[in-house]
């Protein structure tokens, strides 16, 4: 997979991720989203990315790492789950557009 398709995949998870939260579908679901994204933010970030990404990738894998160890006891919580779709879908929007970058 290429750099740039990598990040299109980040951000296509993020987006999933903000989907099922708003959904509200059970949390199994949810863990598995945030497992497969946090592997796909580890394999972006092996590839090496060019400058801003690579520090991106580095700061949403610390969050995602977080958001999944939580999940289980917070992700009942409204407040937590729209916070965590919000920051979902702004890190969806931001790696799609670096995932398209020349």
């Amino acid at each position: 997979m290429s750099p740039e398709s990598t990040l299109e995949r980040v951000g296509t998870i993020f987006a999933d991720l903000a989907s099922l939260i708003e959904a509200r579908k059970p949390a199994d679901l949810i863990q598995r989203a945030l497992a497969d994204l946090t592997t796909v933010c580890a394999q972006a970030s092996a590839q090496k990315q060019a400058g801003a990404a690579q520090e991106l990738l580095r700061n949403v894998s610390t969050a995602v790492q977080t958001w999944e160890q939580v999940w289980p006891r917070l992700g009942q919580q409204p407040e937590f789950r729209l916070a965590v779709a919000r920051e979902a879908r702004m890190w969806a929007k931001r790696f799609q557009e670096l995932g398209q970058r020349p």
